[in-house]
């Protein structure tokens, strides 16, 4: 309703709104991941939707990666693609917090090319300037600099991070003009994704 109002009210631009990620749990998404996403697409309607933006931060103190995430790449594609291939988009994953791990130059490179891959036209970087430092104790998530410290520093993310991010913008006019119908693993196959036929 509200997404509907907005664009009423000014139809020349199109409401953000960003999905949670299906560790969410069912009681927030009300029912599975798919469901979730699904309904959201089918009460707003895709025309009133520019892109099918979620999160999903990968990177977890006891994971290499989040056990769910390609599963959740792979729902967001399908249900849009399904859906009159709808845009989609994502945010990286560039910092720490209560029980993250920040990431690496490699491991954000892979965060940007995971959602790439999976063919999002929309990328955002959670985030770019960190927040202040505010320790869990004192009621804080306990974030970490991320591509910048909260002072606006670069940090040793800055440099690659700006490289990639023009190599992305290059690539911009191929990605946008294309549609990826299936995403496929050759190894070690996440549960909930499709391994490439022989």
């Amino acid at each position: 309703e509200t997404v509907k109002e907005f664009v009423a009210g000014d139809p020349t631009r199109i409401p953000f709104v960003n999905m949670y990620p299906s560790y969410a749990g069912a009681t927030n998404l009300g029912g599975t991941y798919r469901d979730y996403l699904t309904k959201w697409v089918n009460l707003v309607g895709s025309d009133y939707l520019e892109y099918l933006y979620f999160d999903h931060y990968p990177f977890t103190a006891s994971e290499s990666v989040r056990s769910t995430y390609f599963s959740d790449l792979e729902t967001v594609r399908d249900v849009a693609f399904t859906n009159g291939r709808m845009k989609t988009g994502g945010f990286t994953q560039m910092g720490s917090w209560n029980g993250m791990t920040r990431p690496t130059v490699d491991m954000a490179r892979w965060s940007t090319y995971s959602l790439l891959a999976y063919g999002m036209k929309s990328l955002s970087h959670f985030c770019w300037v960190a927040p202040a430092y505010v320790a869990p104790e004192n009621g804080g998530e306990g974030m970490r600099d991320f591509v910048t410290d909260y002072q606006g520093n670069p940090t040793d993310l800055y440099d690659p991070m700006t490289i990639l991010n023009w190599q992305v913008r290059q690539l911009g006019p191929v990605f946008m003009g294309m549609d990826v119908k299936h995403a496929y693993h050759t190894y070690n196959v996440p549960s909930g994704t499709e391994a490439l036929p022989s």
